[in-house]
């Protein structure tokens, strides 16, 4: 038991560290398999390429409010302190509610990847023993044993501490790249391999392309969500929190250059066998292409790659979400065992076992069943990018700032366009949420009403070094 238990956590984060961190969260599991399955059958490569580019821009939009807000309030929490601090406690557990979905389906999806590019890497050999289907998909323990036993490993890297991660998370990251860039110069060294995507890239018919284009900027949130957790860790930063917004805004463009690399990938040699289960990891556009052009080393390149993307997403977002829960334990708002740091290492160990239980659920409903969550990562990011854009409006206008005012209002607006295309159902457009997600969003609202209610009764507590109104004293 510890003797002395500490309330703040150890600064011990380089910029490189957090800026991994930010990268390895953006580009996920989804950067391989979402762009060629997903957004080039609906918006084409040039419709792609267009979204993620004014995706990425609204993202810097974005960014500059949470470096304004950083400097203000570089504690753990991030969006919770913002959003306390500008809005009262109720405003904040809303918001934080919500960015909860934003930050939690993007573990479970990045665990199961790790099981799923097994088995499909290796489909006899691991495709055996007791299993169950759900939603259509078959869960086989072998695979699933894997992804087990990834956040089994990445809850003790955390555990041990913030450091080790981030030396393991930029690893990670430097193999994320590297694997992309060995198929990217594949393809630029054979101009041929582009005519099937160059039609595409300027097709014909004007408005035709803006179904698709808002299709896939429905779920800009999702794609970018990761460079926020930046300001989760704001309180473990050994550098000076004015870096913040350049990280998060290098983090950005990085991952935009990723999404753009990988969907021109996946566009140069689309599978006639797309989503056939029976071909493998070769099914999938991307892997597809890269085994045209590179054969089984491509195919290897990419593996490896997408394999570090889903574990950097793990880590990434474990990380973030352990410190969220933490700060909110901390303020008085979720249990004080969620509060309780480790006297060696001050780390949240209670918030990370929690997490880790969570995460560790997920793979038992297969791949399928968790698709209906990246709806309502969208949506979770959307609300806690408006409540953070909302907060240095705020603030700035006190303060005097205009540009910060700009781009607190323009954030705010962008929000709600965001969270428009997702909830309002536009005819002729695929973009507004399925009614999987309604329900399970349903039933995270509810829940959130009941905690809310429950620790209503008992007052929050000012956080060490913040007084009540979230400000750092």
């Amino acid at each position: 038991m510890d003797t002395k238990a500490p309330t703040t956590l150890a600064k011990s984060l380089s910029p490189v560290h957090v800026g991994a961190l930010a990268i390895g969260c953006i580009v996920g599991w989804i950067g391989f398999v979402a762009p060629g399955a997903e957004y080039l059958p609906e918006a084409g490569p040039g419709g792609t390429l267009l979204a993620i580019a004014v995706a990425a821009l609204a993202m810097t939009v974005f960014a500059a409010n949470y470096g304004y807000m950083v400097q203000r309030l570089p504690v753990a929490g991030g969006e919770f302190a913002f959003a306390r601090s500008a809005f009262g406690g109720t405003h904040a557990f809303v918001c934080v509610w919500f960015l909860g979905l934003a930050y939690l389906c993007p573990v479970a999806l990045n665990a199961t990847a790790i099981g799923f590019v097994a088995r499909t890497l290796f489909h006899e050999t691991l495709m055996v023993g007791p299993h169950w289907t759900i939603a259509g998909y078959e869960v086989y323990l072998p695979p699933l044993a894997l992804s087990v036993g990834a956040i089994a490993l990445v809850a003790s890297m955390c555990a041990r501490g913030v450091r080790g991660t981030g030396v393991f998370q930029t690893v990670l990251v430097l193999a994320l790249v590297g694997g992309t860039i060995a198929v990217a110069g594949a393809l630029a060294a054979q101009p041929g391999a582009m005519a099937a995507a160059d039609p595409a890239l300027h097709p014909g018919g004007g408005l035709s392309l803006l179904p698709g284009f808002l299709m896939v900027l429905s779920v800009a949130p999702c794609l970018f969500v990761g460079f926020d957790t930046v300001p989760q860790s704001a309180e473990e930063f050994a550098f000076n929190p004015r870096l913040a917004r350049r990280i998060m805004v290098a983090a950005i463009l990085a991952g935009a250059a990723l999404y753009a690399t990988l969907a021109l990938v996946a566009a140069s040699a689309p599978p006639p066998d797309a989503g056939d289960p029976e071909k493998g990891i070769q099914a999938f556009p991307v892997f597809h292409a890269a085994w045209r052009l590179l054969g089984g080393t491509g195919v290897a390149f990419l593996s490896y790659a997408a394999l570090a993307a889903a574990l950097t997403g793990l880590v990434g977002f474990f990380t973030a979400a352990s410190r969220l829960l933490w700060a909110m334990a901390r303020a008085g708002v979720l249990s004080p065992w969620l509060a309780r740091l480790s006297a060696e290492r001050r780390t949240p160990r209670n918030a990370i076992l929690f997490v880790a239980a969570v995460a560790m659920a997920a793979p038992l409903f297969g791949r399928n069943a968790l698709g209906w969550l990246s709806d309502l990562c969208s949506l979770g990011a959307a609300i806690a990018y408006g409540y953070t854009s909302a907060a240095a409006l705020r603030f700035a206008r006190r303060e005097g700032r205009r540009a910060i005012q700009a781009t607190g209002a323009a954030g705010v607006a962008l929000s709600a366009v965001f969270a428009m295309l997702l909830v309002v159902p536009i005819p002729g457009l695929n973009c507004a949420m399925k009614p999987h997600s309604w329900a399970i969003l349903a039933v995270w609202i509810a829940l959130g009403a009941l905690l809310r209610l429950a620790r209503r009764g008992g007052a929050a507590r000012a956080e060490p070094g913040i007084d009540a109104r979230g400000r750092v004293s």
